[in-house]
């Protein structure tokens, strides 16, 4: 693991994602946390020239690189900000789902073990699109883990929601309203929306 950020500019775009589908989520975050040489980190923390935008190179604190002129404001390396939005914080839309027709949630960082997990204490994004705001937000509790999506009403929802302590002691709430609890679901279903970010009716 020590290694896996040394990647090229071809490869690290496909990296973190790869990580994530073999099942490696914890991989995928060590190397996006760690201070050494190379990766995200190192651009930040590093003694000579500590990054605020990302690098075209790795090694963009040395003299070969200032000579070369390297750029320091690059598009190289931003896939990251992908795995941020899609990994850490959790917000993507299902395969062959385009346009947010269908939001999907779901932090894969929330379920981290908790040495790792404690890294990370909880992660937002939001996007404006054409149907209005998309957000997921999720933040470590005593509990367990906190979540809380935004859907348009011209949306469906897919909520993938952690099973932190087990399904027991995990709850679904959908505007104050217990919907899940129990390993049971006590709102079966919601109708097509009449008007904007409104539900019409639902049925228990």
């Amino acid at each position: 693991l020590g290694a896996v950020s040394d990647g090229r500019v071809r490869g690290i775009q496909y990296m973190f994602e790869a990580l994530v589908r073999a099942n490696r989520t914890d991989a995928a975050i060590k190397c996006l946390l760690r201070e050494s040489f190379p990766g995200y980190g190192h651009e930040i923390f590093n003694q000579y020239e500590p990054s605020t935008t990302l690098w075209e190179s790795w090694t963009g604190d040395t003299m070969a690189q200032w000579l070369a002129e390297s750029s320091r404001n690059h598009h190289y390396q931003t896939s990251i900000n992908t795995f941020l939005r899609k990994y850490v914080a959790g917000l993507d839309m299902p395969t062959g789902v385009s346009a947010w027709e269908v939001v999907k949630a779901k932090p894969y960082a929330a379920m981290l073990p908790a040495g790792l997990g404690s890294d990370i204490p909880g992660a937002a994004v939001s996007i404006e699109s054409h149907r209005g705001r998309v957000e997921v937000a999720w933040w470590r509790t005593v509990e367990g883990v906190g979540l809380n999506c935004t859907i348009p009403g011209t949306s469906r929802g897919e909520v993938h929601v952690p099973l932190v302590r087990g399904v027991s002691s995990t709850s679904v709430s959908l505007g104050g309203v217990l919907i899940w609890a129990n390993g049971s679901l006590s709102l079966i279903h919601i109708s097509e929306p009449t008007r904007l970010l409104s539900i019409s009716y639902a049925v228990f």
